[in-house]
């Protein structure tokens, strides 16, 4: 069920790993303390939503087999839609002490609990119709991409804004790192919506009781004894009050912090004087906008983040100064253990843009490489000649002399034009003829852009008293 078209692309950003001893999990055998059993209604209307082939159907399923193993009424509804991997699906489960219910989808606003076991679903338009200000709402702070955040390279994942939506109707939200403390016990997320399900019901969410929950595991059948191991961590974390918020898009940084950061990032591509080209380019614009407009950054902003990729090609040299500077490395070991065997899939410019496979052997190339990226665009650099190579420095420079005329240029009624120049060029992106294609479809927006910044300003005549009156 894995789509690997991508390892076919240009990308030079994948590798295919046979092997390994497995990660480093923790015993899934938890020694848990005496749990104190929390106090639960008789009845509970729960709402999970998530996305498909995550295991939603099977939150559903666990509710459902523990309720009957209660002798409790169960009514549920999976509305699995189109959805199978990676859609939404919305599971709505009722239980009760008696046979009194009569449908299985839960009233409009009649949410008692809402297991989130994804933000981007649980505070979408159907599953905010299903809750009130008294819904206890248990998200999970992990934020699966959406198609939107796939095309759209500039969209984000909205996480703060989605949270926002869910406290105006009701402020009674608990937000879980339930796939980072799974990860780190199981070495894989598959037992985080039973996590999260643990949580809920310490929470006194569920109108179940444990032994029953973990019943319904072992029928299930399925990764028994990490699945019950999953569901004590989970309500040994709501005990201890391990709910770390919502990994949120921080609040802009300053224009001096993300120049920091731009900086430090440049100084490991290449060195000093990257950092001093990257400086002086920014600290000009930065100049002539405090001129103009006393304390505006947003063109300042604009040419930073549209200057770094420019500087920082992903070359030949940067590749191999990845794959060698311990991170890969360390993530690999974690992910896969030890042992595992490597190879690199690429596609040098040299041999064409097909995707080839190397194996560990490619580990020396690229500690070579990474050695000597200060030979980078000199004139004894072996890659400088490429065309793609002087395609890309090409659009660098064409944005340094845009920006330089911006500067030289800016006026209050030309600002926002210059803005809008500065941040085209973030669309430019890719490698080799990806990239190439991106810049090309710029071009129009930027000529047209360009004549319109240096088209001399109208004066408009307000009043004119010498003018006579009709």
């Amino acid at each position: 069920n894995k789509d690997l078209s991508c390892a076919e692309g240009f990308c030079p950003a994948f590798v295919e790993v046979r092997g390994g001893s497995g990660p480093k999990v923790v015993d899934p055998k938890i020694a848990a303390p005496q749990l104190m059993e929390p106090t639960r209604s008789e009845h509970a209307d729960i709402l999970i939503t998530g996305v498909g082939g995550t295991g939603i159907v099977t939150i559903s399923a666990l509710l459902a087999t523990a309720a009957k193993v209660e002798g409790k009424a169960i009514r549920s509804l999976d509305m699995t839609g189109l959805a199978q991997k990676g859609g939404a699906v919305f599971s709505h489960v009722r239980i009760a002490a008696d046979a009194s219910l009569h449908t299985p989808r839960i009233p409009m606003a009649g949410a008692d609990v809402l297991l989130g076991c994804d933000l981007v679903t649980a505070a979408s338009e159907e599953a905010l119709a299903m809750l009130n200000s008294d819904t206890q709402a248990i998200i999970n702070a992990h934020v699966l991409p959406t198609a939107d955040f796939v095309l759209g390279h500039d969209h984000g994942t909205h996480a703060r804004q989605r949270v926002q939506r869910l406290k105006k109707i009701t402020t009674n939200i608990r937000q879980v790192s339930a796939d980072e403390a799974v990860v780190e016990r199981f070495g894989d997320a598959t037992q985080s919506n039973v996590y999260l399900l643990g949580f809920a019901y310490q929470l006194g969410g569920l109108p179940l009781a444990a032994a029953s929950i973990e019943r319904a595991i072992e029928l299930n059948g399925a990764q028994v004894e990490r699945n019950l191991a999953a569901f004590t961590a989970g309500r040994i974390a709501a005990i201890e009050g391990f709910t770390p918020a919502i990994k949120v898009e921080s609040p802009a940084a300053s224009l001096t912090a993300l120049m920091a950061d731009h900086s430090k990032a440049l100084q490991s591509y290449q060195g000093d004087a990257l950092v001093a080209r990257y400086q002086a380019l920014v600290n000009s614009v930065q100049q002539a906008e405090q001129d103009l407009a006393p304390g505006s950054e947003v063109l300042s902003r604009a040419v930073a983040q549209s200057y770094l990729p420019l500087l920082m090609i992903k070359d030949e040299y940067e590749v191999a100064r990845l794959y060698t500077d311990g991170q890969f490395e360390r993530e690999l070991v974690n992910q896969f253990g030890e042992g595992a065997k490597v190879r690199y899939l690429l596609a040098p410019p040299l041999l064409g843009a097909r995707k080839r496979s190397f194996g560990g052997w490619m580990k020396l190339p690229f500690r070579l490489l990474a050695a000597v990226k200060g030979v980078r665009n000199k004139w004894y650099d072996p890659f400088a000649y490429s065309k793609e190579r002087r395609a890309e420095i090409a659009v660098r420079d064409e944005f340094e002399g845009i920006v330089d005329e911006l500067v030289q240029n800016l006026t209050r009624q030309n600002l926002a034009i210059a803005v809008r120049l500065a941040k085209l060029y973030s669309k430019v992106r890719g490698y080799g003829h990806v990239r190439a294609a991106k810049y090309d479809a710029i071009l129009e927006e930027r000529d047209a852009l360009l004549a319109e910044f240096r088209a001399p300003a109208q004066v408009i005549n307000i009043f004119d008293p010498n003018a006579r009156a009709a």
